[in-house]
């Protein structure tokens, strides 16, 4: 009878779910999700600072220092931007929040996003914060014009051009955007680097 209990009793221990992490265990890995972002942060603006320095433009005075404001509320700004919500946008920007802050591990921004949605309306709202349109993101090392040619966004590389935007930056594979609207088949986007609709 001893022996029926005790199977019992390990039987019942194997049924138990899994304890939720402690809540010391959450604040670490909370704390490391955000290092892992701090660290992408600079090295973002590392990458762009050094970019921007060889083509004797001047550096984003909104990435020389990290603002706290804009890394408190960077998810937020993130979904809103996705979401195409363009007021709680413009209402981070209003409190501080810098135009070409990396929005993700990858270093994508605001501009990324809209080229990358099609957001004609939050890509021409953005214009008058003057963005860096040849910002590259860490990942793949795509500019904004880059992300409309892959997803033959037209309209967004036209409004990208009009402004500015270098098509003849090339990314971590030694691509330039007029390459990739080539490599994805984005015709809209190869009249519009190619002059014809500019």
């Amino acid at each position: 009878m001893g022996e029926t209990c005790s199977k019992s009793q390990s039987k019942r221990q194997k049924k138990r779910p899994a304890l939720q992490p402690s809540c010391q265990e959450q604040v670490t890995a909370s704390l490391d999700r955000n290092n892992d972002m701090t660290k992408a942060i600079e090295e973002f603006h590392t990458r762009n600072t050094i970019r921007s320095n060889n083509r004797n433009s001047t550096n984003r005075s909104s990435m020389s220092t990290f603002d706290s404001y804009a890394i408190k509320h960077v998810q937020e700004v993130l979904n809103a931007a996705y979401r195409g919500e363009l007021d709680v946008v413009n209402a981070h920007i209003g409190l501080g929040f810098p135009v070409d802050f990396p929005l993700n591990q990858s270093g994508w921004t605001l501009s990324h996003i809209a080229a990358q949605t099609g957001n004609e309306i939050m890509l021409e709202f953005l214009i008058k914060y003057e963005p860096d349109f040849d910002v590259q993101e860490i990942g793949e090392g795509w500019t904004p014009l880059m992300v409309a040619a892959i997803n033959n966004k037209e309209k967004i590389a036209e409004i990208l051009v009009k402004n500015g935007a270098d098509k003849w930056i090339k990314d971590n594979g030694g691509k330039t955007a007029v390459d990739l609207a080539e490599k994805y088949r984005s015709s809209g986007v190869c009249k519009v680097l190619n002059g014809s609709k500019v």
